[in-house]
């Protein structure tokens, strides 16, 4: 196994460690958010990671070809291309988040499959606590005027219908593809200049 996909498989399993930690505790929906300020972080460690380690074998490169006008010769941004960097931050990244997406959609299917059932329940409390009284109805209608066309009883069942869809294994999982890969755009992105523009800088600037 490569140095980079063993950091990605390790920092899968830490993830996979974190969320199953919350879930045996019994506090899953804290886990929730502990996972995705995991994910936030991982992602950015494996980019970086990524990146560096293909930094380092370009400067080994570098070195082994010798010294240009008697000065050693040092790494330049046209050794590398900025698309190719890119690329190999999001191929780690990718990685990660394969097995990130693969790990939600198990957990949610079959470890933690109440957890679905569970939100739906709060929320169909919270919007029959919401339809309790008139004044409260009027609440909601002050903050959404388009409820006016539809009964409390429709307005309940539409909070369930909308929470089965929004807590589905399947829409967790998306959701988390898309969020994540988002995130390893702009952090491809980001890391790719810092690398470029400050890190391996031409010879004879300071």
């Amino acid at each position: 196994m490569s140095k980079e996909n063993g950091v990605v498989v390790a920092f899968g399993l830490i993830w996979i460690a974190i969320k199953m930690s919350f879930f045996l505790t019994g506090n899953s929906e804290q886990g929730f958010f502990a996972g995705g300020m995991a994910n936030i972080l991982f992602i950015l460690l494996i980019c970086f990671w990524a990146l560096k380690l293909k930094y380092d074998s370009l400067v080994t490169i570098a070195q082994e070809n010798g010294t240009e006008n008697g000065v050693q010769r040092k790494l330049l941004p046209e050794d590398s291309n900025f698309l190719d960097d890119v690329k190999t931050s999001m191929k780690a990244a990718g990685k990660y988040i394969l097995i990130i997406a693969a790990s939600v959609f198990i957990y949610y299917s079959v470890i933690d499959s109440e957890y679905s059932s569970r939100i739906i329940d709060q929320r169909v409390q919270l919007a029959k606590e919401q339809t309790a009284t008139e004044e409260s109805w009027q609440k909601v209608l002050e903050n959404a005027p388009t409820l006016s066309e539809i009964s409390k009883e429709e307005y309940i069942q539409h909070v369930r219908e909308d929470a089965e869809v929004w807590t589905s294994p399947g829409r967790q999982t998306s959701i988390t593809l898309f969020g994540l890969f988002l995130l390893a755009i702009f952090y491809s992105l980001l890391l790719v200049v810092t690398f470029r523009k400050l890190l391996y800088r031409k010879p004879g600037r300071q």
